[in-house]
């Protein structure tokens, strides 16, 4: 092969190399982002964009034209095409109006803003509208695959409906939510709901510049991520747990809980998703091991789980994102406002918990034990000097079996359900420690075990305990005629996760198979000796034979 021809093939490889490599945007020198800059994104990036527009009584008629207007330069400014991005809307007050599913003709979508006319009545259904919406951005008529969807919500945050349950369906399925508040009249509360980040929170003025702004400021927080999220999003849901996140590169993986890959509602696979960019998992409270407690002040439920994103469809590798996701659900009241006798008592409260300890109820708090262990249950309720008014009860206890169901080891009136797992706990004089000698024990398959129980409070005060007697569990019968039992405080405690070794029975086996080993050379050692003196006998009488 000639020089020529080489150098022909180099700068032939080149040419097809820059002719298909994908442009990138340019920036700056200064750094400041630009129109022409936000443009080159959106040519550059695919996205279906929806936008829900309300139109109710909380309204005027002067905001509704600066709505429309907002929402007509949007359109001008996707660029719409068959090809790249695609848009649609709706809108809502006490019904959802004016569909117009996803498409690319920027005059009809247009024209059809400007025909919206302005209502003025009816109370916002904002719940039923993003129904509708989920409805619309897939439909099979004009789903895309592996497209990221963003949604654009104009509003003013209020709603006659619950939005809870329809706003975390778009989540699952990691529709993007962005809202522009209207009017002065906003609902916050519901704003933070819908983004599910404050940072997609923004807000709609008269001015015409500040709208080029807000646009500006709207689209280039969407594209600069190509329409996905830029970090791991945590999803509080209100009857479960997530996390969604987007890669770079299609996923190939699986996304699931830790230790729990083999539960097929525990994880989730790159065939199941909808985009190979965009990520998510939820998790039911009940399921897969998450883990709930209590919180005495502020009042409320702490939820917890850890996820695992694993980018090969085989191995762990380094890549690999451990995500602990928390969520915190505070307590509502009737009373927003607390007098101060009421901040005062609640923080009168004993704090409770439960540990599991080696050798002695005082003994150090235990986190890895052996099979047959002696470990001793330990409840406690501690406070301050008026701690003696109060008493507890400890029931409803249950221990993790390893497959994310649980078994109950004491039940509802305080009286161990298996004693030869747990049996009842021994309470002290005072009411407020409560103790049980147990032994360590393993699930098949799992490696650690972690207990949980509900400590219910009574108030000594004017026999305010009395009900509260050691359960008598050999008379359930006579137990149950009993009146109901009046407390003032019932949380959750946990243990600490202990891990479980078998290390004892390794050492019981070495044992056995070092007596074992013993055993035969000491045969072997008296059988030798048996061969010596029988060939000594031999060849004794063999001379003496001779001799004679």
């Amino acid at each position: 092969m000639t020089t020529f021809t080489i150098i022909f093939i180099l700068l032939s490889y080149i040419r097809y190399i820059s002719n298909n490599s994908i442009p990138l945007p340019k920036l700056l020198n200064n750094g400041l982002i630009t129109p022409e800059i936000i443009e080159e994104c959106l040519n550059l990036h695919k996205v279906d964009v929806m936008l829900l527009f309300e139109n109710s009584e909380f309204v005027d008629k002067h905001t509704f034209n600066t709505m429309k207007s907002f929402s007509i330069e949007l359109v001008d400014r996707f660029n719409l095409s068959e090809n790249i991005n695609h848009f649609g809307f709706i809108t809502f007050s006490n019904n959802s109006e004016n569909i117009v599913p996803f498409q690319w003709n920027d005059f009809k979508i247009k024209r059809s803003l400007e025909k919206i006319k302005f209502n003025g009545y009816g109370k916002p259904l904002l719940g039923e509208a993003l129904k509708k919406i989920k409805e619309t951005i897939f439909s099979p008529f004009t789903y895309r695959e592996s497209i990221p969807k963003i949604l654009f919500i104009l509003t003013t945050g209020q709603s006659y409906d619950d939005i809870l349950l329809p706003i975390e369906e778009l989540q699952k399925e990691n529709i993007i939510v962005y809202c522009i508040g209207i009017t002065d009249n906003i609902n916050l509360n519901n704003l933070y709901i819908l983004s599910n980040n404050p940072l997609r929170i923004f807000y709609l003025t008269y001015n015409i510049d500040s709208i080029n702004s807000l646009i500006d400021s709207l689209l280039w927080n969407a594209c600069k991520a190509s329409y996905r999220l830029e970090t791991p999003e945590i999803i509080c849901g209100k009857k479960f747990i997530g996390v969604r996140s987007s890669t770079n590169k299609d996923f190939q993986g699986y996304i699931y809980v830790m230790d729990h890959f083999n539960r097929n509602e525990c994880r989730k696979s790159a065939n199941e998703l909808r985009d190979l960019k965009s990520l998510s998992l939820t998790i039911p409270f009940n399921k897969c091991n998450v883990k709930r407690w209590r919180s005495i002040y502020p009042r409320g439920i702490h939820v917890e789980v850890v996820i695992i994103i694993q980018f090969h469809p085989l191995f762990m590798t380094g890549v690999d994102q451990v995500i602990r996701a928390k969520c915190f659900y505070q307590e509502g009241s009737n009373n927003i406002d607390f007098s101060k006798k009421d901040v005062k008592k609640m923080n009168e409260l004993p704090i409770c918990t439960y540990n599991l300890h080696k050798d002695t109820p005082n003994g150090e708090i235990i986190h890895v034990a052996n099979i047959g262990d002696k470990v001793w249950h330990v409840w406690e309720c501690k406070g301050n000097s008026n701690n003696n008014k109060y008493g507890m009860l400890v029931h409803n206890c249950y221990v993790d079996n390893g497959r994310g169901d649980v078994v109950q080891i004491i039940d509802e009136d305080g009286c161990s359900a298996d004693p030869t797992i747990l049996d009842t706990p021994i309470y002290s004089n005072n009411w407020l420690t409560a103790v049980r000698e147990g032994e360590v024990f393993k699930f098949a398959d799992k490696p650690a075990l972690q207990f949980q129980c509900k400590i219910t409070l009574c108030k000594n005060e004017k026999n305010g305990c009395d009900k509260f007697l050691l359960p008598k569990c050999n008379n359930k019968k006579l137990k149950m005629k009993k009146s109901k039992r009046e407390a003032i405080s019932t949380f959750d405690v946990l243990t600490q996760q202990m891990e479980i070794t078998i290390a004892k029975n390794n050492n019981v086996y070495c044992r056995i198979d070092n007596s074992k080993i013993n055993g035969m050379l000491i045969m072997i050692f008296l059988n030798i000796i048996l061969i010596g003196l029988l060939l000594t006998s031999y060849f004794y009488w063999s001379h003496k034979n001779v001799t004679s």
